[in-house]
């Protein structure tokens, strides 16, 4: 019987950006073609639809762990969480009730789909293993020199930067819309709602002068392709 794929096992190796640029990237590479390629005999994959969402989400986290690696120099955590959830240290704004609850939930969800159990059904593990807690960090499990276990919660937020002045999550929506994402994918790689971002869209469309997601997919396409020319 061959080895059933661990979506999971890749979002982990995407978080694991101490290691630095290239054993991260090692790491990651390993773990990608142990999932999809376990018996080392060249990737054939035609994914079902349930397999396309499951690594349309891992996508999100390796999109979240290069990010977190391009900004890792000099940056020191917002947060440090115990296992249990409990923040040890970290923002003022995270010190209210309501916020250590949703912290300590965030954290036993990431552990709970990094369980046997968990990793047996992918699609429920990636649904607890959001993209960004709360829309702006990314959650990334660390150890001490004693081998004590912790999280670190690491400020992640997409950038997107548009001539027009517009709040930041109607920026981030609208940049990821113009990559074609829908607002379920969207939604999962920000740790939001759809609702909300559907609502975050109508309204940063709205106010960027343009009619729906096709013409702003339309309009993005030809802004990369004119950036993309070289200049005469």
């Amino acid at each position: 019987m061959g080895r059933r794929p661990d979506p999971v096992a890749i979002v982990e190796a995407a978080y694991r950006i101490e290691l630095g640029e290239d054993a991260w990237l090692r790491q990651l590479t390993a773990a990608i073609g142990a999932t999809l390629d376990p018996g080392g005999n060249g990737v054939r994959f035609a994914p079902s639809k349930v397999e396309r969402v499951i690594y349309q989400h891992v996508a999100a986290h390796v999109g979240a762990g290069i990010k977190l690696l391009e900004r890792a120099r000099g940056d020191s955590p917002d947060a440090i969480v115990s296992p249990r959830g409990d923040v040890e240290d970290g923002l003022e704004e995270l010190a209210t009730r309501e916020s250590r609850d949703a912290i300590r939930k965030a954290v036993r969800r990431i552990d709970s789909a990094r369980t046997r159990e968990g990793r047996a059904d992918p699609l429920t593990a990636l649904a607890l293993w959001q993209g960004l807690f709360a829309g702006r960090w990314s959650i990334v499990e660390r150890f001490d020199s004693d081998g004590r276990r912790f999280y670190l919660l690491q400020s992640n937020e997409p950038e997107c930067r548009l001539s027009r002045p517009l709040p930041k999550r109607q920026r981030q929506v609208l940049f990821y819309a113009s990559l074609g994402l829908p607002n379920k994918e969207i939604a999962y790689a920000l740790g939001t709602a759809p609702t909300t971002v559907g609502q975050h869209l109508s309204l940063g469309l709205k106010r960027i002068g343009l009619k729906s997601r096709t013409e702003l997919v339309a309009v993005a396409r030809q802004l990369r392709s004119a950036a993309a020319e070289p200049d005469s």
